[in-house]
């Protein structure tokens, strides 16, 4: 699916569009986070906690270039 309709629907509060992001780039993050963090329990919550605050603020977010820019 297209980052631009994932995040429309999103937005919209779907829950599935939302777990497909999720899916789509954790392992991802987790890898970033962990080169910065040098621990896989404290990157793997620091990812979480960026999703639960994503999906709390997703109303008032204006992403303009592209979701994994964000």
């Amino acid at each position: 699916m297209n980052d631009n309709i994932l995040f429309q629907k999103i937005k919209d509060r779907d829950r599935a569009a939302f777990d497909t992001l999720f899916k789509q780039y954790y392992s991802q993050l987790c890898r970033f986070a962990y080169s910065i963090t040098l621990s896989e329990q404290d990157a793997e919550e620091n990812i979480q906690d960026i999703f639960v605050s994503f999906w709390q603020k997703m109303s008032s977010l204006d992403i303009e270039i592209s979701l994994k820019a964000f």
